[in-house]
């Protein structure tokens, strides 16, 4: 009498459906995990593009006044030789302006931010 099993071996036996309600509810709590991580990596990625231009702008602006400082002393150092020449093309107006400007910016001159 030949005799053939039809059985499955017991870790496939699952009658109730309960080992796959498990795994599923264990799919779908990492989907969620994965889900959050994601959303706090994208406001990562977003916050480190704000802080990149931010950090550009204080750049640009400390160059600006780096600029104006390096223009006055070459003026200066113009007047201490009786360079007049030099001196007679310092743009005095647009030094003011920059000035002006720079001081009523966040970051301007005697401003912290």
């Amino acid at each position: 009498m030949s005799h053939t099993s039809h059985h499955s071996p017991l870790f496939f036996q699952d009658p109730g459906g309960e080992v796959i309600a498990m795994a599923e509810a264990a799919l779908e709590t990492e989907r969620e995990s994965l889900r959050a991580r994601h959303l706090a990596l994208e406001a990562k990625i977003s916050e480190r593009a704000v802080l990149l231009k931010r950090k550009g702008m204080m750049a640009a602006k400390e160059a600006a006044k780096q600029k104006v400082v390096a223009d006055f002393m070459l003026f200066i150092e113009a007047i201490e030789k009786n360079d007049m020449e030099t001196a007679n093309k310092f743009d005095e107006k647009a030094m003011k302006n920059n000035i002006f400007t720079m001081m009523n910016n966040a970051g301007g001159f005697g401003k912290k931010k």
